[in-house]
């Protein structure tokens, strides 16, 4: 009985020893993770694990970079027209005559006139509404000004049309002191008389904005 403590009392300080060597080893394991971890390098900034970068909102897109683009070869003069507006040869034109129609979906027709004649005023301004200009902006073409007009002081945009300024001036805001108007630019070479326009029952009230957009667009080559 003596022997058989001993054994069993021996295997217990060896079951200890071998528990506290393994629980060595546990801390050791523990503290080598720990420093590879702390050692391992910061990602690269390209790497994919990198916080992404903050995306930057795309530049806004030009209004009028798809539209389309008529270019007089008299005048070598330019404007443009969106999508959906459709050019053609003016039906009425003589034959040799560079005049163009650009038509809406709405109907609206803005009429280009290369060389201009002959335009009459067949109204009394003692008796006939007075046109007023009440949107006057600058083109890319000098001392060029497309204009929005009506007939009454408070009609607002009835009809559209180029005019020169005066010495560079714009046009003023207000009474044209005309019932029948009719907006007209010279050549560059002053040699002739020109339109683009759309008058009142060529211009419908939703397209007046798109027809001075297209007129603010005029500019030479």
């Amino acid at each position: 009985m003596g022997k058989m403590k001993q054994k069993a009392d021996g295997f217990g300080v060896v079951e200890l020893i071998l528990l506290i060597l393994l629980l060595i080893l546990l801390a050791w394991l523990g503290w080598y993770v720990y420093q590879s971890n702390q050692k391992k390098p910061p990602p690269a900034s390209g790497s994919q694990s990198a916080a992404p970068a903050e995306k930057k909102s795309a530049p806004q897109q030009n209004s009028m970079a798809n539209w389309q683009e008529y270019c007089s070869p008299l005048e070598k003069a330019c404007f443009k027209y969106p999508p959906g507006w459709t050019k053609a040869a003016d039906p009425n034109a003589n034959p040799g005559d560079e005049i163009v129609n650009v038509t809406s979906l709405n109907g609206t027709v803005i009429n280009w006139n290369a060389n201009q004649a002959g335009v009459g005023n067949g109204c009394d301004p003692a008796t006939d509404p007075i046109a007023y200009l009440s949107t006057i902006q600058a083109t890319q073409a000098p001392n060029v000004f497309a204009v929005g007009f009506g007939y009454g002081a408070n009609s607002g945009v009835q009809a559209v049309g180029l005019l020169n300024g005066t010495n560079g001036q714009a046009p003023a805001a207000g009474s044209t002191g005309q019932c029948g108007y009719i907006p007209i630019i010279k050549s560059k070479d002053g040699s002739r008389e020109m339109w683009l326009s759309a008058g009142t029952t060529k211009l419908k009230a939703a397209d007046a904005q798109t027809a001075l957009q297209i007129l603010g667009s005029y500019y030479y080559k």
